[in-house]
């Protein structure tokens, strides 16, 4: 807090005064006035007119805080009702200290705006010196000023309390200031204000966390279902939910339990191996998945005990891997991101909650939901597979729900019981469930509400019991957004969200090659080939959009090939062929007789980079520069074709 009631002290300063410059401890407050001066700010205060935004440039400035106002109005509107009860004027301003909205004031609203606590005012310390909104932006950190401690002297009368509010990547979004008259002076009105700004912090945390994919509901359930400590940690490091297990244990004053420390979740998110942490008297291993929406939002944090290995030590930390029933055995690889999806996955078999699967196409998500259903408690009944794609509109009721016979014509005289009635006490595999015609979406929604659907042509209502698990390479939440896919089955759908990396994204490219050489030279009776150097840096450079698939139809290619060595003369032309479109699309030498490629040479190599904005831009040009279809050409949500876009500086 800065204070100072007198004037004697502000004009000992500005005049020179030895006893205001040698003051030992040194006054906070003089050291914010010899700022203030540095910043050359006049200590009688404004004019009339200065430092008041123009009207244009207001607007700007609220367009600019325009999703952050839609968010923080009607908390900061109650807040100034309330302390307009006490004679406060509340202010909302952005991070430079312009004043974008005022509220209440009550008596003290005609003084408010006779100094310049007014929409468009600019309250920046270089620009009005010491000052609660100022000086809290400039030190990012709460401040109160009372009385003469304002270095202008037409605030001396004031007593103002500034908190800077942050987003949910811990930058200054604004600042809410409430001021008065000196004499209301009140740290009670100094706490209401942290509290208010608490709230708007975790409204804005809540509304990043709300765009994350598939939502937090599929992130509580974990928290829920885990059977250690589980937590749901915001990117600044705060506590935001926990079970009962994390509740039990000795919180440190962060919020995270003692002997857990924000850096070391950070580094298990990216991967990097950590060593297990110990909480009171136990050890545990870390699994934490990062929760994305245009950024990462929020950290999962799972813990697990660590057990003992056979010198007696606790086992090896770092990021867990789904344990290797027979289930999950086709599942192969050791990067992170998928390693933490089979985690999940493992967790989720042993429920009944639905599954939704969120991948590019090729990525292994008919793999992985048989995994699932082998898993379950329902692996010695059916796993029915239904490709919604696939299937003509008009047919696609019948072979779901089955018909009686004479239904329509074509329909078998002995009728069809259908996929579903197959299904009962099983699993039911909805693949491209994105596909699904709206009539029929109005039909599943009641078999997952209670159970109960109808076979066509018969009035009878018939009872399943299935545990669904849908996939699709669609943005689902764009579709819900434009009408194309309903809201409340998407809600039923999406119980747990697991998304597969693809290929590109993941860390053991190179590994799960080499694996697939093993077992295609396994299959053919012979020794399995290495991959030479100019294919591992084309692998690496290749943007795999056929993913899994892709890969293991290459390496089929070129290991039939191959001698003792896969070379690039081995991999399918097919396959070159787009790094080559992608390389004469971008500046060049013109090609001479001498340096023109045979078609059996291989194309001039280019970086993963330029492969990537080829491909980027040959779907921008194939969708007319629709972004919704362009990512869905390129099997991503449309989220990830933005971060695509960024990453790679195109417009």
């Amino acid at each position: 807090m800065l204070e100072e009631r007198s004037p004697q002290r502000w004009e000992q300063f500005l005049e020179g005064h030895p006893s205001s410059e040698r003051e030992r401890p040194p006054s906070p407050v003089i050291a914010r006035w010899s700022r203030s001066l540095g910043f050359k700010v006049d200590p009688r205060g404004p004019t009339r007119v200065d430092h008041i935004e123009a009207r244009r440039g207001l607007a700007l400035r609220r367009e600019r805080a325009a999703e952050t106002w839609h968010l923080l109005r009607p908390l900061f509107e109650r807040v100034a009702a309330r302390l307009a009860e006490q004679d406060y004027v509340s202010l909302l301003t952005d991070p430079e200290g312009v004043i974008l909205w005022e509220a209440g004031g009550g008596r003290f609203a005609p003084d408010a705006r006779e100094a310049r606590l007014m929409e468009g005012a600019h309250w920046g310390e270089p620009v009005r010196g010491t000052n609660a909104i100022g000086t809290a932006l400039h030190e990012e950190r709460p401040v109160a000023v009372v009385g003469c401690a304002h270095f202008e002297r037409t605030n001396h009368q004031l007593v103002c309390y500034g908190h800077p509010i942050r987003d949910p990547d811990g930058h200054i979004a604004g600042l809410l200031d409430v001021t008065s008259a000196l004499a209301r002076a009140d740290d009670r009105v100094r706490l209401a204000v942290a509290a208010a700004v608490d709230g708007m912090e975790l409204l804005l945390q809540h509304h990043a966390w709300s765009r994350a994919r598939g939502g937090l509901e599929p992130y509580r359930m974990l928290l829920r279902h885990h059977r250690g400590p589980a937590l749901l940690v915001s990117a600044q490091g705060a506590v935001l939910d926990g079970n009962e297990a994390a509740q039990a244990l000795l919180c440190g004053p962060d919020g995270l339990p003692a002997g857990l420390e924000r850096a070391t979740i950070e580094a298990a998110a990216r991967g990097t191996a950590v060593s297990p942490v110990v909480l009171g008297q136990q050890a545990y291993r870390l699994q934490v998945e990062a929760i994305e929406a245009e950024r990462t939002v929020g950290h999962l944090v799972l813990l697990e005990r660590c057990t003992a290995t056979a010198r007696g030590g606790p086992r090896a930390g770092g990021h867990l891997r789904a344990a290797r029933t027979p289930a999950f055995a086709r599942l192969w690889g050791h990067d992170p991101r998928f390693g933490a999806v089979l985690d999940h996955a493992a967790r989720f078999a042993r429920t009944n909650v639905p599954v939704l699967l969120l991948a590019e196409t090729g990525t292994g998500k008919e793999l992985l939901a048989r995994a699932i259903h082998a898993e379950s408690p329902r692996k010695d009944q059916p796993m029915v597979t239904v490709n919604c794609g696939a299937l003509a509109p008009e047919l696609m009721a019948s072979e779901l729900f089955g018909y009686v016979g004479g239904a329509f014509t074509g329909a078998l005289r002995q009728g069809s019981p259908g996929l579903l009635a197959h299904a009962d006490g099983g699993t039911l595999f909805l693949d491209e469930v994105a596909e699904m015609p709206a009539s029929l979406q109005v039909m599943l929604l009641r078999v997952l509400e209670d159970g109960t659907y109808g076979r066509v042509g018969e009035a009878r209502t018939r009872r399943t019991n299935v545990r669904l698990v849908c996939a699709t390479c669609r943005d689902l939440g764009e579709l819900v957004r434009r009408g194309a896919f309903r809201q409340d089955l998407y809600y039923r759908i999406r119980g747990a969200t697991l998304c597969l990396p693809a290929l590109r994204e993941r860390s053991d490219l190179l590994a799960l090659a080499e694996a697939f050489v093993a077992e295609i030279a396994r299959q053919q009776d012979r020794e399995p080939p290495e991959l030479s150097e100019e294919v591992r840096a084309w692998m690496r450079r290749h943007p795999w959009p056929g993913n899994i698939r892709e890969l293991r139809a290459t390496l089929e290619h070129a290991t039939v090939l191959a001698g003792e060595r896969i070379e690039p003369s081995d991999l399918p032309l097919d396959v070159l062929e787009p790094a080559g479109r992608a390389a004469a699309a971008m500046p060049t030498a013109v090609p001479t007789p001498e340096t023109t490629p045979h078609a059996s040479v291989r194309p001039e190599p280019i970086t993963r980079d330029q492969a990537d904005v080829a491909v980027i831009r040959r779907a921008l040009d194939d969708a007319g520069g629709n972004l919704s279809e362009a990512a869905r050409r390129l099997g991503v949500a449309r989220s990830t074709l933005y971060r695509l876009l960024a990453r790679h500086g195109l417009r």
